[in-house]
C-alpha cells in the first residue's frame, strides 16, 4: 500500500470516528433534552391536578385515555366529582413530585416513550399519605411535547389496548401500596 493510500485511509478513518463521536454526543444531547422536556411537562400535569385545574390536567393526558372515559367534558366532570368526594372524606391534595425518566425509548422516526416515577402527597384524617406511581409519557415530535397516562394499576396488556404502539422496551412497573408518612 502506498504512502498516499495509507494517508487517505487514515484521514477517512479519522473523519468517520469524528462523525460517530459527534453523532453519539448529539444522541446524548437529544436524550437529555427529551428527558428534561418530559419531566417538565409531567410536573405541569401534576401542578394542574393539585391546584384543581382539571381542564389543563385533561389536556395533558394521552387522547386515548380521555376517549376511553367518554371525552374531555365527561373526564373533567368525573375528576371534579372524585376530588369533591375526597374533600368530603377529609382528604386534600398537597403536593407532587416527578423524578427524571427511568426509561426512555425512541419509537419510529419521531416517537419517544418514557416512564417517569411520580408521587402524590395527600392529607388524610390519619396523617399525610404518599402514593407513588408511574407516568407513561408519549411524544410524537422527538420529545418536544408530551401526553401522559398514569399507569396506576394497569398492566401491559391493558395499556396496549390504549397505546397499541407501546414499545416492547418499556416496562410498566407495579404501583407500590400507598404509605402513611410519619408526623
Amino acid at each position: 500500500m502506498s504512502h498516499r493510500t495509507r494517508r487517505i485511509l487514515t484521514t477517512a478513518l479519522v473523519i468517520a470516528l469524528a462523525a460517530a463521536a459527534a453523532e453519539g454526543r448529539a444522541g446524548e444531547a437529544w436524550e437529555a433534552r427529551a428527558a428534561q422536556s418530559a419531566r417538565s411537562a409531567a410536573k405541569d400535569l401534576y401542578v394542574a391536578f393539585v391546584r384543581g385545574d382539571h381542564a389543563a390536567f385533561v389536556n395533558a393526558l394521552y387522547p386515548g385515555v380521555v376517549e376511553a372515559v367518554g371525552g374531555r367534558e365527561k373526564m373533567v366532570a368525573q375528576l371534579r366529582s372524585s376530588i369533591d368526594d375526597m374533600r368530603k372524606n377529609g382528604m386534600t391534595l398537597k403536593s407532587s413530585t416527578v423524578d427524571p425518566p427511568s426509561r426512555m425509548v425512541k419509537v419510529g422516526r419521531d416517537g419517544v416513550q418514557a416512564i417517569l416515577p411520580t408521587a402524590l402527597i395527600m392529607g388524610t384524617p390519619r396523617g399525610d399519605m404518599r402514593t407513588r406511581s408511574y407516568l407513561l409519557g408519549l411524544s410524537a415530535d422527538g420529545g418536544k411535547t408530551w401526553k401522559f397516562i398514569d399507569t396506576g394499576k394497569l398492566g401491559r396488556e391493558q395499556l396496549m389496548k390504549v397505546v397499541p404502539e407501546l414499545s416492547s422496551e418499556i416496562d410498566v412497573p407495579v404501583r407500590p401500596a400507598p404509605e402513611l408518612l410519619a408526623k
